[in-house]
């Protein structure tokens, strides 16, 4: 496992939000900057050289290995909502974005992870379209919201986890650009 370099661990600890560096051969932590400590509860020593799968809610481990494949093909991958299990026994939902990125020491994949759980709430409360979207983005099945014009308006996370379209891309776009030519 490659030592992220120091150059790019005093710059990380710096970042106001949470940020992991970790090995894409293992998938373990190799570096977590302060604030990913406060948002976990995790210390630095817990969480370094840990599998980073593990600190993820069970049934978000294929959507997030579906974004390590999607990262093996691209230099920065597309946001994902993701739940990770604090040190407390709770979870957040966070906004993980992240790439492969390359140094004198090697390969490395650096996270950013941002806290969406209060705004999720806020938007739930006061939206009845963001409870719709949470409901089906969280959905352990495949769910597709199709507006009108039969227009992906929103969908669950096994469109990436289990079909490979990532939501980014096809959100807006008429749902029979995802059906395969023979079934339309």
């Amino acid at each position: 496992m490659n030592a992220p370099s120091l150059t790019h661990t005093s710059l990380i600890d710096s970042f106001p939000d949470a940020t992991v560096i970790m090995d894409p051969e293992s998938l373990r932590i190799t570096h977590v900057n302060p604030a990913t400590e406060v948002l976990s509860g995790w210390t630095r020593d817990e969480l370094e050289g840990q599998p980073a799968l593990d600190l993820l809610h069970p049934d978000d481990v294929p959507l997030a290995m579906a974004g390590m494949n999607w990262l093996g093909t691209n230099e920065r991958g597309a946001p994902i909502e993701l739940r990770i299990n604090t040190r407390t026994g709770g979870e957040l939902l966070v906004e993980l974005s992240g790439g492969l990125h390359r140094d004198e020491s090697g390969d490395f994949v650096l996270l950013v992870l941002r806290d969406l759980t209060a705004r999720r709430r806020w938007e739930i409360a006061h939206d009845d379209n963001a409870t719709l979207r949470a409901l089906i983005h969280h959905a352990g099945s495949l769910l597709i919201h199709l507006d009108k014009q039969l227009r992906i308006a929103s969908a669950s996370s096994a469109l990436t986890r289990d079909l490979g379209h990532d939501l980014a891309i096809v959100e807006g776009r008429p749902f029979v650009e995802i059906v395969y030519i023979e079934d339309r």
